[in-house]
């Protein structure tokens, strides 16, 4: 691979998602390819994130439309806050994901977007 075409593949993620070097975080948890799948999981989470996950495929009909990832992402706009049935407040937030956790630490991937889902700390007044 040229170093041209790896600076113009930069150059383009960086347009479509301005950030800076520490901007790309690293965690684990639900990503789904949709914002409308993202939102599902939340009213289908109860306290089984397996089974909310589950269904939510089983309706996309197939087994990748939301699972749990250990990767590196850069944050985007938030899209939506939504409640699952007990009341709880998520955010579904639009990421591109820029590498996976292995055992090797964090491998680099072609960037796709995906959204997650942060749940929202409530104070009550």
């Amino acid at each position: 691979m040229s170093i041209l075409r790896i600076l113009f593949g930069l150059l383009a993620v960086f347009i479509a998602f301005p950030a800076f070097a520490n901007d790309i975080q690293v965690g684990r948890g639900v990503i789904c390819d949709t914002k409308e799948q993202a939102e599902r999981y939340v009213a289908l989470f109860k306290d089984n994130a397996v089974e909310a996950l589950t269904r939510v495929n089983a309706e996309a009909k197939t087994d990748h439309a939301c699972g749990v990832a250990a990767i590196a992402y850069l944050p985007s706009q938030v899209s939506t806050t939504t409640r699952n049935e007990k009341g709880e407040a998520f955010r579904v937030l639009r990421i591109l994901v820029l590498g996976v956790m292995t055992n090797l630490g964090v491998q680099q991937v072609t960037p796709f977007p995906q959204f997650t889902i942060l749940k929202v700390e409530e104070i009550a007044v």
